[in-house]
C-alpha cells in the first residue's frame, strides 16, 4: 500500500471525514478526534474485562458499555454510509444484553432452585420428627392397653370366681328350699327334727356369713381394678387426645403444605404467563423506543447537517463572491463543475431515499403499535375469559355447597332413621326385659303355689279349689314362658341385627362426615384460588392500565415526531432551494468527490470485511444458542428432578395420611370397645351390689320364712285341736246358761232381805264353775289375739313374696352368658387390631427407612451440585484468563504475527485440556512480547528480538500429565521421589476433572468465541477493523 492508503484507511477508522474546503484540514481534525475516543474506550475496556474475569457484568461494568455504545453510535452518526455497521453493532449490543438478562435469570432460578431444596429438607426433617413422635406415642399407647387388658383379665378372673361362689350360694339356697318343703307336713313329734335343722341353719348362715365376707374382699378388690382401669383409661385417653391433637396439627400441615405448594405452582404457572406477556410488551416497548430514539437521532443529526450545510453555504457565497469575477476566465473549469453538480445531485436523492426509509419506518411503528393495541385487546379478551371462569367457579362452589346442603339433609334422615332404629331397639330390650320380669313373676308363681301347697294340706275344700285355679293359671303362664324363650332366640337375633344395622349407619355417617370435611377443605382451596385469581386480575388489570398509559404518551411522542418531521422536510426543502440556486459556488467540491470516491472504494472493502465479522458472529450467536440449550436441558433436568422428589414426597404424604386416618379409625374402634368394657364393668358394678344387697335381703326374708312357717305349723297344730276347744266351749255355754239362770235366781234371792246370804253359799258350794268361766273369757282374748297375729303374719309373707318377685326379676335383668361371649369378639377384635398395628408399625418402618434413602440421595444431589458449580465457576474463571489474554494479544499483536487460534469445539469439546495446554504457550508469547513491546504506539523494527520458545514459556507453569510424561522420556529420569508422582496424578486427575465438567456445562454463559480477525487488520473504534498496520 501506499503512503495516501494509509492515510484514507486511518480516516475512515476515525470515522470523522469531514466536507471542508481543503483536504488536508479535515484529516487533520479526523486524526485528532479519533485518538479522544480511543483514550476514553480505555478504562470501558478495562472494566468490560473485569467484569468478564468475575464471571457476570455488575451495573458499573453496564454503565460503562452504554457509555461507550453510545459514544460509538455518535462518532458512527456522522458517517450516514456506515448505517449497516451500526446496526449490526446495535444487534450485537442488543445480544450481549440479552446474553446478561438471561445469565441472570439463570442464577435467580438456580437461588430459587436452591431454596426449594432447602424448603423440601426442612420440611422432610419435620416429617420424620412427627413420625418418631407417632411411633413414640404408639408405644406408650401399647404398653398401657395391654397393662389394661392385663388387669381386665384379673377382673375377669375374679368375676368369675365370684359367680362360681354365687352359684355353690344357689344350689345351697336351693337344697335348703326343699328341705324346708318336705318338712312342711311335720307334726307337733317331729319339732326335734325341727330343731337340728334350725342349728343347721346356723352353721349355714355362719358359712354364708363367711362367704360374705369374703365376696365383699373380692368386691373391694375389685372395685380398686376398676380404680386402676379407670385411671389407666384416663390415661390413655389423656394420650390419645395428645396423639389426636399432634395428628390434627400434622394433618394441618400437610394440608397447608399442600394448598402451598398448589397455590406456589399456580402462583408460578401464572407468573410466568404474566412474565411472558410482560416480556413480550417490554420488548415492543424497548424497540418502540430505540426506533423513537433513532429517530430523534436521525432528527438531531439532519439539524446539525443542515446548520452544517447552511453554514458551508454562507462561506460559499461568500467565497461565490469573492471569485465572480474569476468564473469568466475558468469557464472551462465550470463545465467540470457542472458534471460534479450533476453527482452531487445524484447524491440528493440518496438522501431522499433515506427520508423516504425514516417514513417507512413510522409506518412500521404505527403497524407495530396497532399489533400491541391488538395484543392488548387479546389481553383484555383473556381477561373476560378469566372473568368467566371465576363466575363459573363460584358456581361451581354454589353448586357444591348445594350437594354438602343435601349431604346434611341426608344425614339428618338418617340419624332420625337410627333414632327410630334406636328406639325400636330399646322397645325390644324393653319386652325382652317384660318377658324375663314374666319368668320371674311364673317362678314366684310357683314358690307361691308351694306354699300353699304347704297350707292347703290343714285348708278346708275352698283351699284346695284355689289350688286347682291357681294350677290353671300355672300351666298358662308356663305356656306364654315357653312360647317366649322359643320366641327370644328371634327377638335376640333381631336385636343383634338392630345392633349391626345401627353401627353400620354409624359408620356411614362418619363416612359423610368426612366427606362433608373434605368438601369443605375443597370450598376453602377454590376460595384460596379465588382470591388469588382476583389479585392477578388486579394485577393484570393495574398493568394494562401502565401499557395503555404508555402507548398513550408513545402515541403523543410520535404525533410530536411527525410535527417536527413535517417542519424539518419543510426546513429541507429550502434547504435544497438553496443549494440548487448556489449549485454554480459548488465546483470546487470536485476535488472532494474525488476523495470521497476513494473513500467509497474503501467502505466498501470496509463492509465486505464487516460481512466476514458478522458471519463470525453469527457462528458465536449460534455457538451461543447451543451452550443456551446445553443450560437448559441441565435446567430441565434438574426441574424433572425436584418433580420426581416432589412426586415421591406427595406419595409419602399420602401414605402418611392414610396410615394416620387408619389409625384414627382404630383408636375410635377401641374407644368404643373400651366404653362398651366400661358399661360392662359398671353394669357388673351394679350388678354385684345390687345382687349382694337382694341376697342380704333374702337371707332376712329366708330366715323369716323359716319362722313364720314354724309358728303357722305350731299354729295349724293348735288349730287341729280347735274343735275340741269348740266342744269345750259350748259345754261351758252351756254351764254358762245354767250358772247365768242360777245367778239371776240369786240375784232374785238376793234382792229379798231374806236370802243375803244365799250367794256366799253358792259361792262356797261351786268354785270350779267359776274357774271355768274364767278360763272361757282367757281363751276367747287369746283366740282373737292369735287371729290377728295370723293376719300380720300373712301381710308379711305376702310382702317377702313381692320381695322375692323383685330380687328374681332383677337377677333376670343381669348380664349372662351372653356378656361373655360380647367380651370374647371384644377380645378377639383387639387381638386383630393389635395384628393391625404391628402391621402398620412395619410399614411406618418401611416408610423412614425410604425417607432415610430420600435424604441421603438428596444430600448426596446437593454435594454433587456444589461441586459441579465449584468446577463451572473454576472453568469459567479460566475461560475468562484465556478470553482476557486473546484481547491483549489482539490489541497488542503485531502485523506480520498472527498465532493460530484454537477451534471452538476444543474450549468448550470434551478435550478442553489439550486446548488449555495449546493456548498456554501463545500466553507466554503474549505476555513476553507485551513485556518487550515499547511504551510508545510506533510500530516494530524488523530488528526485534525473536520470541521465546514453548518450553521455556511452559517451564514457568505446572505442565499437564501428558507434558510430564513427555519430559521424563526426554530426560530418562525415572527415579522420582512418590510425592511429586502423587501430586502429579492429583493435577492430571483434576485436569480431568475440569474437562469432563467443561464438555458437561459446555462452557459458561458468557460468549466463548471472539470475533475472528482478518490478518494484519487492526482493530477499529465501532467494533471492525481497519486496513491500516
Amino acid at each position: 500500500m501506499s503512503a495516501t492508503d494509509a492515510e484514507v484507511s486511518r480516516n475512515l477508522s476515525s470515522g470523522s471525514v469531514g466536507v471542508t474546503s481543503s483536504a488536508s484540514g479535515p484529516l487533520h481534525s479526523a486524526t485528532a478526534a479519533t485518538v479522544t475516543p480511543r483514550a476514553t474506550a480505555a478504562p470501558a475496556a478495562t472494566t468490560t474485562v473485569a467484569a468478564d474475569a468475575h464471571g457476570s457484568l455488575s451495573a458499573v461494568a453496564l454503565e460503562a458499555i452504554e457509555q461507550r455504545y453510545m459514544e460509538v453510535l455518535r462518532a458512527l452518526s456522522a458517517e450516514p454510509q456506515l448505517d449497516a455497521f451500526r446496526n449490526e453493532y446495535e444487534k450485537l449490543h442488543r445480544l450481549l444484553l440479552s446474553s446478561h438478562d438471561g445469565e441472570q435469570r439463570l442464577l435467580r432460578q438456580a437461588r430459587e432452585l436452591r431454596e426449594e431444596l432447602d424448603t423440601h429438607q426442612q420440611k422432610i426433617q419435620t416429617a420424620m420428627q412427627l413420625s418418631q413422635e407417632d411411633e413414640d406415642a404408639i408405644r406408650v399407647l401399647r404398653t398401657e392397653i395391654e397393662t389394661a387388658w392385663a388387669k381386665a383379665d384379673a377382673a375377669h378372673e375374679q368375676e368369675q370366681r365370684s359367680r362360681e361362689l354365687v352359684n355353690a350360694l344357689r344350689q345351697q339356697v336351693t337344697e335348703l328350699d326343699a328341705l324346708v318343703e318336705k318338712t312342711a307336713g311335720l307334726s307337733m313329734g317331729q319339732e326335734a327334727y325341727l330343731r337340728d335343722l334350725i342349728s343347721m341353719k346356723k352353721d349355714r348362715e355362719e358359712e354364708a356369713i363367711t362367704l360374705n365376707a369374703t365376696l365383699h374382699h373380692t368386691q373391694a378388690e375389685h372395685q380398686q381394678i376398676t380404680a386402676l382401669l379407670k385411671d389407666a383409661d384416663k390415661l390413655f385417653e389423656a394420650g390419645a387426645q395428645d396423639l389426636e391433637a399432634q395428628r390434627s396439627a400434622y394433618q394441618q400441615l400437610l394440608t397447608n403444605l399442600e394448598t402451598e405448594q398448589r397455590e406456589r405452582a399456580s402462583k408460578e404457572a401464572n407468573v410466568r404467563q404474566y412474565r411472558e406477556t410482560t416480556e413480550l410488551c417490554m420488548r415492543q416497548l424497548e424497540e418502540h423506543s430505540t426506533l423513537v430514539d433513532r429517530v430523534t437521532r436521525d432528527e438531531k443529526r439532519t439539524c446539525k447537517e443542515a446548520e452544517a450545510v447552511a453554514q458551508e453555504v454562507q462561506t460559499l457565497t461568500r467565497q461565490v463572491q469573492e471569485k465572480q469575477e474569476r468564473f469568466a476566465v475558468e469557464a472551462t473549469r465550470l463545465a467540470a463543475a457542472e458534471r460534479d453538480n450533476t453527482m452531487v445531485s445524484n447524491d440528493i436523492p440518496q438522501r431522499q431515499a433515506a427520508l423516504h426509509e425514516h417514513e417507512e419506518e413510522l409506518k412500521r411503528e404505527k403497524k407495530k403499535l396497532g399489533r400491541i393495541e391488538k395484543s392488548a385487546r387479546a389481553q383484555q379478551a383473556e381477561l373476560t375469559a378469566l372473568v368467566e371462569k371465576r363466575t363459573a367457579a363460584s358456581e361451581a362452589v354454589q353448586r357444591r355447597m348445594a350437594a354438602v346442603e343435601a349431604a346434611v339433609a341426608q344425614l339428618a334422615q338418617e340419624e332420625k332413621e337410627m333414632r327410630v332404629l334406636e328406639e325400636a331397639v330399646a322397645k325390644a330390650m324393653q319386652r325382652k326385659s317384660h318377658i324375663v320380669e314374666a319368668n320371674t313373676a311364673q317362678a314366684t308363681v310357683r314358690a307361691q303355689v308351694e306354699g300353699k301347697r304347704v297350707m292347703e294340706a290343714g285348708n278346708t275344700r275352698r283351699l284346695e279349689q284355689q289350688v286347682e285355679q291357681r294350677r290353671n293359671e300355672s300351666e298358662a303362664l308356663r305356656k306364654s314362658i315357653y312360647y317366649a324363650e322359643q320366641n327370644r332366640e328371634k327377638d335376640m337375633k333381631a336385636a343383634q341385627a338392630a345392633l349391626s344395622d345401627y353401627h353400620r349407619t354409624l359408620d356411614i355417617i362418619r363416612i359423610r362426615r368426612s366427606d362433608a370435611k373434605v368438601i369443605e377443605e375443597d370450598i376453602a382451596h377454590h376460595q384460596k384460588k379465588l382470591k388469588a385469581q382476583q389479585e392477578l386480575l388486579n394485577t393484570v388489570t393495574a398493568d394494562r392500565h401502565r401499557t395503555e398509559k404508555l402507548l398513550r404518551e408513545t402515541e403523543n411522542e410520535l404525533k410530536q415526531l411527525q410535527q417536527r418531521h413535517s417542519t424539518k422536510q419543510d426546513e429541507l426543502e429550502g434547504v435544497k432551494t438553496d443549494l440548487i440556486q448556489q449549485e454554480a459556488a459548488l465546483c470546487q467540491l470536485h476535488g472532494l468527490s474525488r476523495q470521497l470516491s476513494k473513500d467509497v472504494v474503501n467502505t466498501e472493502q470496509r463492509l465486505r470485511f464487516l460481512r466476514e465479522d458478522r458471519q463470525h458472529a453469527e457462528s458465536r450467536v449460534e455457538a451461543l444458542r447451543s451452550e443456551e440449550q446445553q443450560l437448559r436441558h441441565v435446567i430441565a433436568s434438574c426441574d424433572h428432578e425436584a418433580q420426581q422428589q416432589a412426586a415421591r414426597l406427595t406419595v409419602m404424604t399420602r401414605e402418611r395420611n392414610t396410615l394416620a386416618a387408619q389409625l384414627l379409625h382404630r383408636t375410635e374402634e377401641l374407644n368404643l370397645l373400651r366404653e362398651k368394657l366400661q358399661l360392662t364393668d359398671a353394669a357388673r358394678a351394679l350388678g354385684e351390689g345390687q345382687y349382694g344387697h337382694i341376697m342380704q335381703q333374702l337371707n332376712h326374708a329366708r330366715e323369716g320364712l323359716v319362722e313364720q312357717r314354724l309358728r303357722c305349723r305350731l299354729a295349724l297344730v293348735r288349730l287341729r285341736y280347735l274343735d275340741r276347744l269348740h266342744k269345750k266351749e259350748l259345754a261351758q255355754e252351756k254351764l254358762l246358761t245354767q250358772s247365768r239362770a242360777r245367778v239371776r235366781a240369786l240375784a232374785d234371792e238376793l234382792g229379798t232381805k231374806h236370802n243375803m246370804h244365799v250367794w256366799r253359799s253358792l259361792e262356797g258350794n261351786a268354785p270350779e264353775i267359776l274357774d271355768g268361766l274364767a278360763k272361757v273369757q282367757l281363751l276367747q282374748t287369746k283366740l282373737t289375739r292369735k287371729r290377728d297375729e295370723l293376719r300380720a303374719k300373712t301381710d308379711q309373707v305376702e310382702a317377702t313374696e313381692q320381695e322375692h318377685r323383685r330380687l328374681r326379676q332383677q337377677l333376670a335383668r343381669l348380664p349372662g352368658p351372653e356378656a361373655a361371649k360380647e367380651l370374647a369378639l371384644c377380645e378377639e377384635n383387639i387381638q386383630q387390631r393389635e395384628a393391625q398395628l404391628v402391621d402398620m408399625a412395619r410399614s411406618l418402618s418401611k416408610a423412614n427407612e425410604e425417607a432415610e434413602l430420600l435424604e441421603a440421595h438428596v444430600e448426596q444431589l446437593q454435594e454433587e451440585l456444589q461441586d459441579t458449580k465449584h468446577r463451572f465457576y473454576q472453568e469459567k474463571s479460566k475461560h475468562d484468563a484465556l478470553r482476557q489474554e486473546k484481547r491483549i494479544l489482539a490489541q497488542t499483536r503485531r502485523p506480520h504475527y498472527t498465532p493460530p487460534l484454537p477451534p471452538p469445539d476444543q474450549l468448550c469439546g470434551d478435550d478442553g485440556k489439550a486446548s488449555h495446554n495449546s493456548m498456554l504457550p501463545q500466553h507466554a508469547r503474549s505476555m513476553e512480547g507485551l513485556s518487550r513491546r515499547p511504551a510508545t504506539n510506533t510500530p516494530p523494527t524488523s530488528s526485534a528480538r525473536p520470541l521465546p520458545s514453548v518450553t521455556a514459556v511452559a517451564a514457568d507453569r505446572p505442565t499437564a500429565p501428558a507434558d510430564v510424561s513427555a519430559e521424563h522420556a526426554s530426560n530418562g529420569h525415572q527415579s522420582r521421589s512418590s510425592s511429586r508422582s502423587d501430586s502429579q496424578r492429583r493435577r492430571g486427575w483434576a485436569s480431568r476433572d475440569s474437562g469432563g465438567l467443561s464438555a458437561i456445562t459446555a462452557g459458561p454463559p458468557q460468549p466463548a468465541f471472539p470475533l475472528q480477525k482478518p490478518p494484519h487488520q487492526r482493530q477499529f473504534i465501532g467494533g471492525g477493523f481497519s486496513l491500516t498496520r
